[in-house]
């Protein structure tokens, strides 16, 4: 569903991104950052195409890579991101929903990774 996120279509440990459980959510930002190319002209700031592929690249790319601490912190930083998108592109109640969705995603991919690490890197048997 949501492969759009960038150009990636696997995790860095291989798992497919239409793999995983999205939130039915990520469809509304998907159809407004798709709105936001076609409605802006180039040099025009494109807030939630940005935040969008800020996300995947720094947190989602990088979680095997980044302490959590970091990747915490990013997440922090995003949420920031999407606060500062007026009023007139996000309402408040989409502007949290849109950050529960940011957290969800985060928290399903790091426990993928976890599992992932668990099973196929250390070899641990569950």
């Amino acid at each position: 569903m949501v492969t759009c996120l960038s150009n990636k279509v696997y995790t860095p440990w291989g798992k497919q991104y239409s793999s995983m459980n999205w939130r039915e959510d990520w469809n509304i930002f998907i159809r407004l950052a798709e709105k936001e190319v076609t409605s802006k002209s180039f040099k025009e700031t494109k807030s939630i195409n940005h935040i969008i592929y800020w996300f995947d690249t720094e947190i989602l790319q990088k979680i095997h890579v980044d302490k959590k601490v970091t990747l915490d912190v990013r997440i922090r930083i995003v949420c920031g991101m999407v606060n500062k998108i007026s009023y007139q592109t996000m309402s408040r109640e989409l502007k949290q929903n849109f950050m529960e969705c940011i957290w969800d995603a985060y928290q399903k991919f790091s426990k993928d990774y976890i599992n992932y690490h668990c099973r196929y890197i250390l070899g641990l048997p569950f």
